[in-house]
């Protein structure tokens, strides 16, 4: 289920608490990617992110793929591309890239910005 009727539509998370979200949920997941239905939906509800549903498959969030973005170019977290197979029958992407953390990060959150 991706929409909680119980969050306020109106809200959206300020971009420093969303960074600190997704650290949190890579530690816990390990690997994480925008195929990953259950990690998608996770980010949608708590950060109330804009998205498109899809038919089949996971649910587009754009602010997701940026959030994973900057917290790559920010050096907090690696990544490396995965391929995804019989992609191509289903018109997925052939390819994603998945994030992990990074060793020896750095704990602090103000870092994040």
């Amino acid at each position: 289920m991706v929409c909680d009727d119980r969050i306020d539509k109106t809200y959206t998370m300020p971009l420093s608490q969303r960074l600190i979200w997704l650290i949190g949920e890579i530690r816990r997941l390990h690997f994480v990617n925008i195929l990953n239905e259950d990690f998608v939906d996770a980010y949608i509800n708590h950060t109330n992110a804009p998205h498109e549903i899809m038919l089949y498959g996971t649910n587009r969030c754009p602010r997701l793929s940026q959030d994973l973005r900057r917290l790559y170019n920010k050096q907090r977290i690696s990544r490396t591309a995965i391929g995804v197979p019989y992609a191509r029958l289903y018109q997925f992407p052939t390819w994603v890239w998945s994030y992990y953390m990074k060793e020896n990060t750095y704990e602090s959150h103000d870092r994040l910005m």
